[in-house]
């Protein structure tokens, strides 16, 4: 995470791997107690899932 504060954030989603992303993911937005059924998407909604 400090090596990431003097970045700025366009710089930061530039240089971050898939897994790093996926692991910031699941720390800032942890999956609900009660959500554990997989979730399945189209092919278009899961394009646009990426964003």
């Amino acid at each position: 995470m400090a090596g990431h504060l003097h970045k700025s954030a366009a710089e930061v989603r530039a240089s971050m791997d898939s897994h790093e992303l996926f692991c910031w993911s699941y720390l800032l937005f942890p999956p609900e107690a009660d959500d554990d059924a997989p979730v399945v998407l189209d092919v278009d909604d899961e394009i646009a899932a990426w964003g």
